[in-house]
């Protein structure tokens, strides 16, 4: 932001600010701490922007429509929905991850938030 308000201020008066106090009008009422505080406080995640139980099972159901393999795409929904796994944890994961056992399987993933290990019991 510091770059870009120097920027402007050369490309008005043909001269490099010396600082905080010597930019142009223009451009000196921008401070990029301001915009960090407000991005940092639009990220905080509320209830009402999760998806409830009756979205996700529409979701569910539409993948038949619009899926060229829709058990491998709902089941993949179900354990990103039951897990809270981000998109890219799921990309990422390899047969590795993905363990059997006697009425139960074990996804690991790994990402942002280190690893993640989720019990699926087998029906």
């Amino acid at each position: 932001m510091r770059t870009l308000k120097r920027l402007i201020h050369f490309a008005k008066h043909k001269e490099i600010a010396q600082g905080e106090g010597s930019y142009c009008e223009e451009v000196a009422h921008i401070r990029p701490d301001r915009y960090k505080r407000q991005a940092m406080k639009r990220e905080s995640v509320r209830a009402t922007d999760l998806l409830t139980r009756e979205e996700f099972l529409k979701m569910v159901e539409a993948v038949a429509k619009v899926s060229r393999y829709p058990a491998k795409d709902r089941a993949l929904l179900y354990v990103m929905y039951e897990f809270a796994a981000r998109p890219s944890e799921l990309l990422n994961m390899r047969r590795g991850n993905l363990r059997f056992y006697e009425g139960y399987a074990e996804v690991t993933t790994e990402g942002k938030t280190g690893v993640k290990t989720l019990t699926l019991v087998l029906i």
